[in-house]
């Protein structure tokens, strides 16, 4: 009967031991940098219905530089107030590059909104957050969030925290 606990206890001690190795190597590591649209993608047709437009795009290519360096390409849905100019954005994004120097894949998904001028239809702001969904390679099991902003033209600033 002894033994057996001593098995027990050990296998358990092992066990929380190797759970702490894990959290151990878990870094919360703080991103900031910029976000620059490269290629626009193809944007479907779009639907009015009262004063709302809407219409959804694919393909968008995007560069990140900071702590987050890399590509990401991304679709989107958008909304616009045919009246107000507030516009909505909500999308997901698969990027491939690095945090820090810890490298692979990430996916996101996020969700932003702004302003955009009805005369010239540009975006005078936009502001938003994405959150991690899933990674591959080193990034596999990221965690966190990031914040951006574009104000005019860009490009777009972003800011927060990943767990890797």
């Amino acid at each position: 009967m002894r033994i057996a606990r001593v098995i027990l206890i050990a296998a358990q001690l092992a066990v929380f031991m190797l759970a702490g190795t894990n959290v151990a190597k878990a870094a919360n590591v703080r991103v900031t940098g910029t976000i620059t649209e490269v290629s626009s993608g193809t944007c479907g047709d779009f639907a009015i219905t009262g004063r709302l437009l809407t219409f959804q795009c694919v393909g968008l290519v995007e560069t990140w530089a900071g702590g987050i360096s890399g590509t990401g390409v991304f679709d989107e849905a958008v909304s616009v107030n045919g009246v107000s100019g507030e516009v909505l954005v909500s999308g997901t994004e698969t990027f491939v590059g690095c945090v820090g120097a810890t490298c692979g894949t990430l996916g996101w998904a996020y969700q932003g909104s702004g302003r955009l001028d009805l005369e010239t239809f540009a975006v005078i702001f936009i502001e938003g957050e994405q959150h991690f969904t899933e990674g591959t390679g080193g990034l596999d099991g990221a965690k966190g969030s990031v914040s951006f902003s574009l104000i005019g033209e860009g490009p777009a600033t972003y800011q927060g925290f990943i767990v890797i």
